[in-house]
């Protein structure tokens, strides 16, 4: 009788653990709880507060080549700029007479997956992939702190430039929406 009374009451507990895991979702794929489920820290949220913000946000994103992260800065006329620039870029590439040239000057990724995606570039229909080339091609080094450029309260639209690798400046055309600051013209 006892060992049947200790049975009962180890079964009790172990279903108790399993209803009190089911619950929290403890073990399940997807569960926080999970191993390797760690939560990742939330996304910054975005801040359009000013041009300079902006640009610095922007930038850090399109230094990484995260296309879809930077539409969240850029106006329809400026996502369309972008990729009318990056299609530009790839018909010069493939260009027969001239793109073999300036083909050879970009580096060549070791891995095959990446070789795989240059050729995907290259071949269009995927501007991300483009993007990420392009980046191959002319690396977006950090920008310096922009210092605030003064201006007028009632100012919807702010041309700033920013530094190229090359020692150049990149013209960008920032206007004042609804929602905040966003990018009409960014210069690849």
């Amino acid at each position: 009788m006892r060992s049947t009374s200790r049975l009962l009451l180890a079964g009790s507990l172990l279903a108790g653990v399993v209803g009190a895991a089911t619950l929290c979702g403890c073990g399940k794929k997807g569960s926080p709880s999970a191993p390797g489920n760690e939560s990742k820290p939330a996304a910054p949220a975005l801040d359009r507060s000013t041009p300079e913000v902006v640009l610095a946000q922007a930038h850090a994103l399109l230094r990484v080549g995260d296309l879809a992260g930077l539409g969240a800065f850029l106006t329809e006329r400026g996502a369309a700029s972008v990729r009318l620039d990056l299609e530009a870029w790839r018909a010069m590439l493939v260009d027969p007479a001239g793109g073999p040239r300036l083909a050879s000057r970009l580096p060549v990724p070791d891995d095959p997956a990446e070789r795989a995606s240059l050729a995907a570039a290259l071949a269009g229909g995927d501007p991300t992939a483009l993007l990420r080339l392009y980046l191959r091609a002319d690396p977006h080094p950090p920008l310096p702190p922009a210092a605030p450029v003064p201006r007028a309260p009632d100012l919807t639209r702010v041309e700033l430039a920013y530094p190229a690798a090359d020692g150049s400046t990149r013209r960008v055309v920032l206007v004042r929406k609804p929602d905040g600051w966003r990018i009409d013209r960014l210069a690849l």
